[in-house]
């Protein structure tokens, strides 16, 4: 009888970080989905196949801005900037580690990228209710986040003053 080929060794796939240019999937695929429901809808108004049509550019226009956006932000940097910098805020105490208000700058760079050339001042009452809402963040009130949050987001506003 005769012995079956050992498989292969194959390197496993890893998606890309923020450490250089490449395809951000959560980005990319946020991008797409909203490209696709805006334009798609656009396109019905041409009847199916303007649906399609719309659909499909919407996608393809979707990914790249989603992407785009994506490889701007560069959590990665933003963390690391954070981690070292917490502790020479005036909210730093030991009451808080920079573990502790992580989500809060997090926070912060995200939704800076979301509402890209909108001040903190201008966003901050829609920013309070919805770290309020959010079951995640309950380890921390507005009151403590906040300083996090508008650090963070006067921080990517000054790297990405184009948004």
């Amino acid at each position: 009888m005769s012995e079956l080929p050992k498989p292969t060794p194959v390197e496993p796939v890893v998606a890309p970080t923020n450490e250089e240019p490449g395809v951000h999937p959560i980005g990319a695929g946020a991008g797409a989905l909203i490209g696709n429901v805006v334009l798609g809808a656009a396109g019905l108004v041409a009847g199916p196949i303007g649906l399609v049509v719309g659909a499909v550019v919407g996608t393809v226009v979707g990914a790249i801005a989603g992407n785009s956006v994506t490889e701007a932000i560069k959590p990665t940097d933003d963390e690391q900037y954070w981690r070292d910098n917490f502790p020479y805020q005036p909210y730093a105490s030991g009451a808080l580690s920079y573990d502790d208000v992580a989500p809060a700058y997090r926070y912060g760079w995200e939704q800076n990228a979301r509402y890209l050339g909108k001040t903190f001042a201008a966003m901050e009452p829609a920013l309070r209710l919805n770290w309020q809402e959010d079951p995640g963040h309950r380890h921390l009130s507005w009151e403590q986040a906040r300083g996090p949050v508008r650090d963070a987001w006067e921080h990517a506003a000054q790297r990405h003053p184009e948004g």
